[in-house]
């Protein structure tokens, strides 16, 4: 207290009028300067929205508006209480392969890419130019020369440190690339902190996948620093792979300013397999972000037990009140995550987020066999998700993300057992603690950052 009244005391001491009239003046100049930004970045968004506007309505009036209003991505309205197919009929009935597996998961990434016969979509948030990013290389050059479409979009900040000789030897075979908004652009539009996280694959419109895997070496393990990688992908052939090719071309005509909206590229496989899904997309330039409120739907509606694994868990206020929520009315909460992480900063707040989760009857386990990066959400062995967003703020709210959701409790079922031979290998944390006054100040502070971690 003595401190604080000094600290007063001299501010008071020094203060002048001159003084006071500089500091309005930075503060009259700081609040300008922030309108400024913040009408830039309207601005660029309100381009944005026009132009995924745009490809919708071109889609209606290739496939009709029936059809083309199936990929709008937003989560279908009480379709996740009913569980019923004609309540989730946004993407009908699929067949569903579960790749829990990174070396199976590469594997077939390079065995559907060398089966194409019209078009290869891919979008990746990290691309590197390793081995693994050399035999993908080499092989998307080999299906160009054959005559098969190859479009690529990755991001301009994950991929930053692509070379330009990777990039130089695809363009020259014909493969299209794009950047997604690169690193100049972000920082004309102010706009460096809303990145394409999205990693999705796309096969002649027949097969898609998508999940956790970007591409590079450590991917498979063979980063010394990271260790052994655990993470999920799922292979779909059916319906959803329309909303998932439509995601990509949606993304493609924002960056690359071409309409594709032949009915080639949604031809579908024809199959028609046992499970219904949704696909839903996450975005900065929608005024609600429907992952997040797919979320905070499913756990809000949940009467048993809801499963999620993620590797940084620094969530909105939104989805930590409902969590809390859940637990509080005898909904078993499981939350996995990772117990050494690749971001410092990011493994400090899950942690501390996590002990916030311990106290509200949240059970919380540390997976110690590597690093865990899938993310997986199980909801009373009725719904399931895969996809591409972290449970934190930048996941659910600033980044381009997409999520499948399964309506099948066989696939949930499936799910759960790869979710507990994850917890086989992690250790409970324990409730020995209340959060200390540091840990508050810790965790107030990471609130105020979570947005840049």
């Amino acid at each position: 207290m003595i401190i604080f009244f000094y600290f007063f005391y001299t501010i008071i001491r020094h203060f002048s009028i001159r003084t006071g009239m500089k500091a309005l003046f930075i503060l009259i100049l700081l609040l300008i300067t922030g309108v400024l930004i913040r009408e830039i970045q309207d601005n660029y968004f309100e381009k944005l929205r026009s132009k995924n506007n745009t490809y919708l309505e071109a889609l209606k009036e290739s496939l009709g508006t029936e059809e083309a209003e199936n990929y709008r991505h937003v989560p279908n309205q009480w379709g996740f209480l009913f569980l019923n197919a004609s309540d989730s009929d946004h993407v009908g009935y699929n067949q569903l392969e579960i790749l829990g597996d990174q070396v199976d998961t590469f594997s077939t990434i390079l065995d559907e890419i060398n089966k194409a016969r019209h078009h290869i979509h891919m979008e990746y948030f990290i691309v590197r130019n390793d081995s693994i990013g050399e035999k993908l290389k080499n092989l998307l050059i080999e299906k160009s020369k054959q005559g098969v479409e190859v479009r690529f979009i990755y991001d301009g900040f994950g991929s930053f440190f692509i070379s330009k000789q990777f990039i130089r030897d695809l363009e020259t075979a014909g493969v299209q690339l794009v950047k997604f908004s690169p690193i100049s652009q972000g920082i004309r539009h102010f706009n460096l902190n809303h990145r394409n996280h999205r990693k999705i694959l796309v096969i002649d419109g027949e097969i898609g996948i998508i999940g956790g895997s970007n591409i590079g070496d450590e991917y498979l393990g063979r980063d010394e620093k990271i260790g052994k990688w655990r993470d999920m992908d799922i292979f779909i052939r059916g319906d959803a792979v329309k909303a998932i090719q439509a995601a990509f071309l949606r993304d493609w005509y924002i960056t690359k300013g071409e309409i594709l909206v032949d009915k080639t590229y949604y031809r579908g496989s024809g199959v028609k397999g046992s499970i219904p899904m949704e696909v839903v997309t996450g975005e900065p330039i929608t005024t609600v972000n429907s992952i997040e409120h797919f979320f905070l739907s499913m756990i809000y509606a949940a009467k048993d037990y809801l499963y999620f694994t993620t590797p940084y868990f620094i969530p909105p206020d939104s989805i930590l009140l409902a969590l809390e929520s859940a637990a509080a009315r005898g909904v078993k909460v499981i939350l996995i995550i990772p117990d050494q992480s690749d971001n410092v900063v990011a493994e400090y707040g899950t942690n501390l987020y996590a002990q916030k989760m311990l106290e509200a009857g949240v059970e919380v386990y540390r997976y110690e066999e590597g690093f865990l990066h899938s993310k997986i959400s199980i909801m009373d062995g009725k719904i399931s998700t895969v996809g591409t967003a972290n449970f934190d703020h930048r996941g659910l709210r600033l980044d381009y993300e997409i999520l499948a959701v399964m309506y099948d409790s066989e696939t949930a079922e499936v799910m759960k057992s790869f979710l507990h031979k994850d917890i086989a290998k992690s250790t409970p944390m324990k409730k020995d603690r209340k959060m200390t006054f540091k840990d508050q100040i810790g965790f107030q502070l990471i609130r105020l950052i979570r947005g840049f971690l």
